[in-house]
């Protein structure tokens, strides 16, 4: 549904037990959907796994787009993915990795801090 949806630009999913197999399942659909700017998932299960398939989505989506996913269980290794992912196309990811908030937008990569 949400490769064929024209006019739903932002989607909020916190809190559901999404884990990778979802994330790759959103991935997919960012690939095909250029209308969803703003993705929220936090408060989810998302692992590493999760977090490339995203990354992949986002370096070759649809530039300018914006994903939240603080408090899943990614570690550095899926930070590294989606940071590159910010770098290549333009996006905005706001990240938690092991206490440490992780905002990047293109070439900046911010630490907020822990939370």
């Amino acid at each position: 549904m949400l490769k064929e949806n024209k006019t739903l630009r932002m989607l909020r999913l916190e809190g559901n037990r999404l884990g990778d197999s979802s994330a790759v399942a959103l991935g997919q659909a960012l690939l095909v959907n250029a209308n969803l700017l703003d993705l929220r998932l936090c408060w989810n299960w998302i692992g590493d796994f999760g977090a490339k398939a995203l990354a992949e989505a986002y370096a070759s989506g649809m530039p300018g787009r914006f994903l939240v996913m603080q408090h899943n269980n990614v570690t550095s290794e899926g930070l590294r993915a989606l940071h590159a992912a910010a770098e290549m196309n333009n996006a905005t990811i706001c990240v938690q990795c092991r206490g440490q908030e992780c905002t990047f937008h293109s070439e900046e990569w911010t630490y907020a801090g822990t939370s």
